[in-house]
């Protein structure tokens, strides 16, 4: 009988961690998304910095 009584227990913690588990994947759907901003963003500050750098260094091997 207690058997009994510990698969119960399991099922309706299964449908709880499927609930939880949809949850989650929705939050880390939002995260990715925030992640792909970041690093448009740090890579557009990036290139902006590199350039003059790149173009100044020449400038100054070629002095």
């Amino acid at each position: 009988m207690e058997h009994a009584h510990h698969h119960k227990h399991h099922e309706g913690n299964h449908h709880h961690m499927d609930k939880e588990h949809k949850e989650e994947g929705h939050h880390h759907s939002e995260h990715r998304g925030h992640m792909i901003e970041d690093f448009k963003k740090r890579f557009y500050v990036s290139l902006a910095v590199t350039i003059p750098i790149l173009i100044l260094s020449l400038m100054i091997q070629a002095s």
